[in-house]
């Protein structure tokens, strides 16, 4: 088999994290003209893979890709921390400058709540919920992933990328439009991309239902001594997951707080984006 002429993305899901690129990752994956790789790649917000350079990316881009596929498809991958790592727009730029950029969004209160539990079941967070956006300022500045609060100010991220790319590169869309009507926001985005529509019924996908470990501290104790990354914390995890509980809901008196700060950010999300965000403040 012919070795694909194309080296570079047509199109980027950059985010954001919790906000359901997963869900629109496979959605999209499913169009005979589309394909993404399984796994995110990480190439222009991780150094060493940044440093394995073009070549290595395309082929992380092509993985997975079916032969019945590979004339003519629209190539594309989902990384979500591309919308947050300051570097990554000109990083993209320099390489893909005429790249569509696909963004997602969710309502600020559940991706942050929802961002904070990602971390405290991993044992990557030993603080309450209050205490560590109580705490954010400081936490962030020696661990930008900390920031909880500042990632879901999406409107930062988009004027960031402005500023490498054109608001006519962009496709914004919310999580709840997507689980409200997925084949007419999925036919959105065909029409971004300039590829045929979708057609039903669309594939099902599978949705995580967010599981809490019985004993994080287990984790935490053995990521900090282990690293998080190395075998005796994987091992330890996968454990763990065998028995587990639902996490704990959101606290009430913390929503109504969190709006008063996304309240501002919200407002100029709708007016550079267009998006319907009512859904947003009609939860409080």
């Amino acid at each position: 088999m012919p070795e694909p002429r194309k080296t570079r993305p047509d199109f980027l899901i950059v985010g954001a994290m919790k906000c359901g690129t997963s869900t629109l990752a496979t959605y999209l994956a499913s169009h005979p003209a589309l394909h993404l790789p399984v796994h995110e790649v990480h190439f222009f917000d991780r150094e060493p893979n940044f440093r394995r350079g073009p070549e290595w990316y395309a082929r992380q881009l092509w993985r997975g890709c079916p032969s019945r596929k590979r004339s003519g498809v629209l190539l594309g991958e989902k990384t979500p921390t591309y919308s947050y790592q300051a570097d990554c727009a000109e990083r993209m730029h320099r390489l893909v400058p005429k790249a569509r950029l696909i963004w997602i969004f969710r309502d600020p209160v559940e991706r942050t709540y929802s961002n904070y539990l990602h971390r405290w079941k991993k044992g990557a967070e030993n603080l309450r919920f209050e205490e560590a956006i109580a705490a954010e300022a400081q936490r962030i500045e020696s661990d930008v992933f900390l920031g909880y609060v500042e990632r879901s100010k999406y409107v930062l991220q988009i004027e960031r990328f402005l500023n490498f790319f054109s608001l006519e590169q962009m496709h914004f869309l919310t999580l709840e439009a997507l689980l409200q009507n997925p084949l007419e926001r999925l036919n959105a985005i065909a029409g971004f991309l300039a590829c045929q529509p979708f057609v039903g019924p669309l594939p099902p996908v599978h949705r995580n239902a967010t599981r809490m470990p019985v004993s994080p501290l287990a984790l935490r104790m053995v990521g900090s001594a282990f690293g998080y990354d190395r075998l005796p914390y994987r091992t330890v995890r996968r454990l763990s997951n065998l028995v587990t509980r639902p996490p704990p809901p959101l606290p009430p008196h913390m929503r109504p707080r969190l709006q008063g700060i996304f309240d501002p950010y919200n407002a100029r999300l709708a007016e550079l984006t267009g998006l319907d965000i009512s859904p947003w403040s009609a939860r409080g």
